[in-house]
């Protein structure tokens, strides 16, 4: 897969998380906003307003089960796993609170990605 696309998966990933507790929060929405200035991939992305749109409406069609798994199975470099995570882990740690379903978005993205426990401090720690 390549680049772009995986970037626009990572920016997906974000989202969801963003989506997991019903709604974002003010803070999520500017960390999301401000995620040119972590990887500038996501300056690229041709639509991040009409992203989220479908995002949401994939959610609501298909449930979070479904959409992370294909977000998972849309990054496949180390490098961009590791970026959907730490972005995910920022987004939910943005509005203060970790709500069950935002961490739930982490502790899948680590599954699936196969990072270990110390894989996990190290990322949250970046």
């Amino acid at each position: 897969m390549d680049d772009s696309a995986q970037i626009k998966q990572v920016f997906k990933a974000a989202l969801l998380t963003a989506l997991a507790d019903g709604k974002p929060q003010v803070e999520e929405v500017k960390i999301i906003h401000g995620l040119v200035a972590l990887h500038p991939a996501f300056g690229q992305l041709p639509d991040a307003k009409q992203l989220l749109i479908d995002t949401w409406k994939e959610l609501k069609a298909d449930g979070m089960d479904a959409c992370l798994s294909r977000v998972t199975a849309g990054v496949t470099g180390r490098e961009y796993q590791e970026l959907a995570f730490r972005t995910c882990a920022r987004v939910m740690a943005a509005d203060g609170t970790t709500e069950g379903e935002e961490a739930m978005v982490l502790g899948e993205l680590q599954e699936a990605f196969g990072f270990s426990p110390a894989d996990v401090k190290r990322l949250l720690a970046e």
